[in-house]
């Protein structure tokens, strides 16, 4: 049920997201519109798909260095595996939110405890929440005169959720006893669950356990091992502004001027609403943002092209890859 559910959303997401860039391309289609395809440079090309191949290897370090501040030996080509089965699970759900659970799960099989996986997932969420709000405040006096009052408005919610996400991990690591003792009365709705007293508590027990390891592993890497949470912050910068310039570089292989200022500053709004949970992965919805802020740069009869080709490789190549390297794992387990 749940693989044919994954299928599903998989299909869903590839046909929103090629059926938005159709759209895209037939409004402003024009004799040369497929020139630019078949004249595409393809060292640039393949520099382009050689940025995103940085995301995925930084994103890889990432996970072992925070794993290591755990004091768990994860291997590099591990915690790259996880990385790779992670991009597909986040390319079928909603905010890209199914990734989390599956890195996780996938630290959790190799030796992690489930408060300390969810510590090292939760670590990079504030890595990367602080490198966009560092950003964020620049983006909206860039942009503030210039964006609609829609993309405004849904820039300043996503920022905002960013914050609050900040905010309530501070409250949960720093006032931990008063979230132990509201797991305490979670007992009325697992009863429903589950009738026997003693297994309840043996479950609320289990549950406090994994969150004072989480508590304790948020706090030991953002305030302990202070080195390595600079080494996390500085490969979340090369996760993200790799995966920014992409766009320009597929520009250039299309012999067009590039936007890199302007696009590292597009990419973050794209980031921010993806996160609006509307389609899987942000199919159709990243496609539309993008013509929508590129627009008023790039020629008409290029813009559906770029898009196409800048979503094959930072969407598309996550699925093809990510189902390899999801297939293998299914495999040897």
């Amino acid at each position: 049920m749940n693989q044919s559910w994954n299928t599903k959303m998989l299909i869903i997401s590839v046909v929103i997201s090629l059926v938005v860039i159709g759209i895209i391309i037939s409004g402003t289609l024009t004799k040369e519109t497929f020139l630019y395809l078949f004249t595409l440079d393809p060292w640039l090309f393949l520099a382009a798909i050689a940025l995103h191949l940085v995301y995925w290897f930084a994103w890889g370090g990432r996970i072992k260095i925070l794993s290591k501040s755990m004091g768990y030996r994860i291997g590099y080509f591990q915690s790259l595996n996880i990385v790779m089965v992670n991009v597909l699970a986040a390319s079928v759900t909603p905010s890209n939110a199914g990734g989390e659970p599956v890195r996780i799960k996938m630290l959790n099989d190799l030796g992690v405890r489930g408060g300390d996986a969810t510590a090292i997932v939760i670590s990079e969420r504030v890595a990367d929440a602080i490198f966009l709000l560092v950003l964020s405040p620049i983006l909206l006096i860039f942009f503030g005169l210039s964006i609609s009052g829609l993309i405004g408005y849904l820039i300043i919610s996503a920022v905002t959720l960013i914050g609050l996400s900040i905010i309530i991990i501070g409250l949960i690591v720093w006032k931990h006893k008063n979230f132990e003792k509201l797991i305490d009365k979670f007992d009325f709705i697992i009863k429903l669950f589950i009738r026997n007293r003693e297994k309840r508590f043996k479950l609320i027990e289990k549950l406090k356990t994994e969150f004072r390891y989480f508590q304790k592993g948020i706090k030991i890497m953002i305030l302990k091992r202070k080195l390595n949470f600079i080494l996390v912050l500085i490969l979340t910068s090369m996760i993200w502004i790799s995966d920014f310039v992409i766009f320009s570089v597929v520009l250039l292989s299309m012999h067009q001027p590039p936007l890199w200022i302007y696009s590292i500053f597009a990419q973050i709004i794209i980031v921010l609403v993806s996160t609006i949970p509307i389609s899987p992965g942000g199919s159709g919805l990243v496609e539309f943002i993008a013509a929508l802020l590129y627009g008023p740069f790039i020629r008409k009869d290029v813009i559906g092209i770029v898009i196409l080709v800048w979503r094959f490789i930072v969407f598309y190549m996550n699925i093809i890859v990510g189902l390899f390297f999801t297939l293998r794992h299914v495999v040897k387990k």
